[in-house]
This record gives structure tokens, C-alpha cells and sequence, in this order.
């Protein structure tokens, strides 16, 4: 099964749920509160969307970053200490 974007999982869910309340309250006879109903579908699908999608793809790039910073700084420190062992040379030699 290919994967699905973030409106065809609404489009599924909603249907999903939908298709069986409609099936339901029509055979009871019972009227759903459908706003709610849509609330509860864009959340579910917020859900999904964050807990599947949006949070890995924000700590890859965290984990990017923090490698970046790491290799400048440690390349900043190699620096700084290649600075102070020129300094205590030039003091050693005078």
C-alpha cells in the first residue's frame, strides 16, 4: 500500500467514521451532533499527522543541527588552543 498524504488519511478517517455513525443514527433514529464529529476527526487526524509526520521530520533536523554545532565547535576549541599554544611560545622565546 503506498503511503498517504495528510488530507487522503483525513479524507479515509472521516469516511471511516462518518459511514457507520450516519448507518447508526438513522437506524435508531437518533440525530449526531456532526460538529462535533468533525472536531473529533481533524483532531484524531492533528494527532496522527503530529505523532507520525511532523515530529520525526523536526527531530532529524534537530539532530542535524546539533551535529553541525558540535563539528564548529569542536573545530572552534582545536582553534583556540592552536591560538594559546602560539601565545605561550612567543612568551617562551622572549
Amino acid at each position: 500500500m503506498l503511503p498517504l498524504k495528510g488530507m487522503e488519511v483525513l479524507k479515509l478517517l472521516v469516511l471511516t467514521i462518518a459511514i457507520p455513525v450516519f448507518a447508526i443514527s438513522d437506524a435508531v433514529g437518533v440525530t449526531a451532533p456532526w460538529g462535533t464529529l468533525g472536531i473529533f476527526g481533524v483532531l484524531a487526524w492533528y494527532l496522527w499527522y503530529d505523532t507520525t509526520v511532523a515530529k520525526p521530520a523536526i527531530r532529524k533536523e534537530i539532530k542535524g543541527i546539533v551535529k553541525t554545532f558540535t563539528e564548529e565547535l569542536k573545530a572552534n576549541r582545536e582553534e583556540h588552543r592552536w591560538i594559546i599554544e602560539k601565545l605561550k611560545e612567543e612568551k617562551d622565546v622572549d
